[in-house]
């Protein structure tokens, strides 16, 4: 029945597993070595929580995990391998206090189901081929008919945006609306990217919603910001990724 955990101050502390569901106060303030957070149960809930100056922590089970493209093969990367040829760029994430203190190479975050990531000065292939794009501040595409053997996985979303100049502070949030269906995901990612001046960071994401999406179907996707923040979205792009056989393709 433990409910307040404190570990503050543990610099040889690694690991957290299996913590117990009725924990409600967790804080593991530098733990300077603390790598990974795991829960008996996926319905922990808890009220306060301190993970400050954990810097070398990227894992918090049922929240999210930060995991470098340069550790993940061709499998884990799914329709993302291009990204591989960039696993030593430098991005500037932050946003959350997982961030503080860090250099960060190409990471990819797994949150919610989303899986995500962010690419930061790359001007050669800054957005990958898409089914779908546009230039204006959202996109809209009827799902096509598809064979019958092959079901739809989900969807691929690439934005690239910016900072209009000045602004410290930003969030995003993804929108995608299945009209048809009336059915709305909305997803704010724990860490994003901030740019730099006149430079586009471009997000690629992919979201696991195929069992919700069907032919015929009119789907709009659209970035929001935070109220008080700017950002400049200066294009999209999606598809749909079907599975066949349990290869997606």
């Amino acid at each position: 029945m433990l409910q307040s955990l404190y570990l503050t101050g543990c610099p040889n502390l690694k690991s957290l597993p299996c913590l117990p569901s009725t924990l409600k106060r967790l804080r593991v303030g530098w733990c300077t070595s603390l790598e990974r957070i795991t829960f008996q149960s996926a319905r922990f809930t808890l009220e306060k929580f301190c993970y400050e100056g954990c810097f070398k922590l990227f894992e918090i089970e049922g929240l999210f995990k930060l995991v470098s493209i340069e550790k993940l093969d061709e499998a884990d990367l799914g329709y993302m391998q291009w990204i591989k040829a960039y696993k030593d760029h430098k991005v500037d994430l932050v946003g959350d206090e997982i961030t503080k203190g860090r250099t960060w190479n190409i990471q990819m975050l797994y949150e919610f189901g989303i899986r995500s990531t962010y690419l930061q000065g790359i001007k050669d292939q800054s957005m990958a081929t898409h089914q779908y794009t546009s230039s204006s501040k959202f996109l809209s595409f009827r799902v096509p008919l598809h064979p019958k053997k092959h079901k739809i996985h989900g969807l691929n979303v690439t934005a690239l945006y910016r900072s209009s100049g000045g602004e410290d502070r930003y969030s995003l949030f993804a929108r995608i609306s299945n009209r048809t269906r009336g059915v709305t995901w909305v997803y704010s990612p724990v860490v994003y990217c901030k740019s730099r001046v006149d430079e586009d960071v471009v997000w690629l994401s992919y979201w696991p919603i195929g069992n919700l999406l069907d032919a015929g179907d009119d789907v709009y996707v659209d970035i929001l910001t935070e109220e008080g923040t700017i950002i400049i979205l200066s294009g999209y792009g999606a598809s749909l990724v079907y599975k066949d056989g349990g290869e997606v393709e």
